[in-house]
């Protein structure tokens, strides 16, 4: 894996572990109207920083993993904020549909595929 893959893939992994404890408190629904929200918001911001960090110095994956690990750290402090401030509660299933929309929005962006 290249220089700029394994971060993005650790700071994934490390939100995903991050809301594990709320694995069991989520009563969210998987097809609720937030979700389309969280889906739309990390595809738009990981294909933005895809297309801003396609420099030319990296491979084309390798930005589309950075722009990923972008828009999972938006996620995160959305839910961050929802779950300190807002008075809600830290979804995992809002972080799993902000990780398909983080997908979907850097590999449309980026020439990976």
């Amino acid at each position: 894996m290249g220089d700029c893959i394994k971060p993005a893939l650790v700071l994934t992994l490390a939100l995903f572990l991050s809301s594990c404890a709320a694995l069991r408190e989520d009563p969210s629904d998987w097809l609720g109207k937030d979700k389309i929200a969280h889906f739309t918001a990390s595809a738009a911001i990981a294909a933005a920083a895809a297309d801003q960090l396609d420099s030319g110095s990296r491979s084309d994956c390798g930005s589309a993993a950075l722009s990923v690990g972008v828009a999972m750290t938006f996620g995160a402090g959305k839910e961050y904020y929802d779950e300190n401030y807002a008075g809600k509660y830290w979804s995992y299933k809002d972080m799993a549909v902000n990780l398909l929309g983080a997908l979907t929005g850097a590999l449309a962006a980026s020439r990976c595929l």
